[in-house]
């Protein structure tokens, strides 16, 4: 139902948004929605009822209006609800038997972030998975267009350039970048792959308990017009930007990691970036992201979109080698040149889970190798939507999932084809065929590229688990979890 009345009351605790239901509603009024103004972190709800009765409810929050999760299931006989920090900006109250007469929700307002952020969950646990990196909880470090390099990195004095919080940050430090558009450094070279374009580059070395993270400030969302470069970076995350690359050179990679003659990355995380627009007006190959090489890394919950020009030799996500390296959550629709996943070289112990890739010009999914490069081994290939693939100009396009002479003891299982133009969606031998199947997944609007799940879709409890905690979104994922980068809520 609508809300008739709300009154926004400043306190200390926060803001309090308080929503006062009409009297002429429904006695048996099914929904109750607060909008806060813009997204928040939601402490609790107070619900105070008519005729003191308190009914059954479920509190559901949303940060867009559109996709709301359940963050409580509320019995008879509460009237407050504590939400631990969930971040929101549309909280409502669903499946109540009476109108309440008001509903409080509060929240915190827009501050800097604790240096342990509450926000953080891991994304997985560890088990079948190696363990996550966790949080930063050292010094807060920041970046805004209005810093200068030569301040101290400070809220008052922030620096200038992402690279050069790159190169400053120390172990345990966390880098806030506050919105804006920030280029990169003329002629990289050897540091970004031999790029002279613009680049953004350094190799962070922080450790196992004071990882460094470099991310975009809470509720906001930072561009880098460039590419983006960790040739040997350890114990880092990468977070929560948009890389684009309309103004990049031909060639150029979104995020690559390694591709360079020094040491190999190892335990860095690249996690909730959108990556677009690399390589499409170009004749040379791109990457949304280039796994050069590097282990115990992961690749999780980026987007990544209009990639390349060609139908053959782009890629949204290219593995070329690395060892135990997670990749999931990851949502890559519109690859216009070449594949969505390329698994090609000695890229080993791995696990490629919970994707969704949607119009690729090639494949969904290629996974394979030759004598120069390697050939990858026990890498996992599951619980993936590849779906929309168009490309048949090649005996390699247009399928879901497609071999060409892979390693041992592979497995491609569990995922789901879609609409691909290859009536035999999976063409696999060595690694697989397990329970590949093909069936629709009722994306929430394919046209619009909006490739959550609905009711009654084929992916939805069908998952194996490999102990993933959290979707695309950062929404929990449940005891039986769904195909794709998405759970349904």
């Amino acid at each position: 139902m609508s809300i008739a009345n709300r009154t926004l009351l400043l306190a200390l605790a926060g803001i309090l948004m308080l929503a006062l239901v009409p009297r002429d509603a429904s006695a048996r009024t099914r929904k109750v929605e607060v909008d806060l103004g813009k997204p928040r972190v939601v402490k609790s709800v107070k619900v105070r009822w008519r005729h003191g009765h308190n009914g059954r409810y479920r509190v559901q929050t949303s940060l867009n209006g559109r996709r709301f999760k359940t963050a409580a299931r509320v019995r008879t006989g509460r009237r407050h609800v504590s939400l631990r920090g969930r971040r929101a900006r549309y909280v409502r109250l669903v499946g109540h038997g009476r109108r309440p007469r008001h509903v409080i929700v509060q929240a915190a307002a827009a501050t800097a972030p604790s240096a342990d952020p509450s926000g953080w969950s891991a994304p997985w646990r560890a088990g079948v998975l190696p363990a996550p990196l966790g949080p930063s909880r050292g010094t807060q470090r920041f970046v805004a267009p209005s810093g200068s390099d030569a301040n101290p990195g400070t809220a008052a004095l922030p620096w200038r350039s992402i690279s050069k919080a790159l190169k400053a940050a120390l172990p345990g430090d966390r880098v806030l970048v506050r919105a804006g558009t920030y280029s990169g450094l003329a002629g990289a070279g050897a540091d970004c792959g031999g790029s002279v374009g613009a680049c953004v580059y350094g190799s962070p070395r922080g450790t196992a308990t004071a990882p460094i993270t470099v991310e975009a400030y809470p509720g906001e969302r930072p561009v880098i017009a460039a590419m983006v470069s960790f040739p040997s970076a350890q114990w880092f995350r990468f977070s929560g930007f948009i890389v684009d690359g309309a103004q990049a050179p031909e060639g150029a990679e979104g995020v690559s990691l390694g591709n360079t003659s020094g040491a190999a990355p190892s335990h860095v995380e690249i996690s909730y970036n959108e990556i677009r627009n690399f390589g499409r007006g170009g004749n040379h190959y791109s990457q949304g992201i280039l796994h050069f090489s590097g282990s115990d890394d992961a690749l999780i919950g980026n987007r990544i979109h209009h990639i390349g020009r060609q139908r053959f030799y782009d890629h949204g996500l290219y593995l070329k080698a690395g060892r135990r390296v997670v990749v999931a959550n990851n949502v890559i629709p519109d690859i216009t040149g070449g594949y969505g996943v390329q698994i090609w070289g000695d890229f080993d112990d791995s696990w490629v889970i919970n994707n969704t890739v949607y119009g690729a010009a090639a494949s969904g999914f290629i996974v394979g190798g030759n004598n120069d490069r390697g050939r990858p081994d026990r890498t996992v290939t599951a619980n993936n939507i590849f779906a929309g693939q168009t490309g048949t100009a090649d005996s390699q396009q247009g399928y879901a999932a497609r071999e060409y002479q892979p390693g041992s003891g592979n497995s491609t299982r569990h995922n789901l084809g879609w609409a691909n133009a290859r009536s035999t969606a999976f063409y696999l031998a060595l690694a697989g065929p397990s329970d590949n199947k093909t069936a629709d997944p009722r994306f929430a609007d394919a046209g619009r590229r909006d490739l959550h799940l609905r009711s009654g879709s084929a992916a939805v409890n069908t998952a194996e688990s490999f102990g993933l905690l959290l979707d695309a979104d950062r929404h929990s994922r449940g005891s039986a979890p769904d195909k794709g980068a998405f759970e349904l809520g």
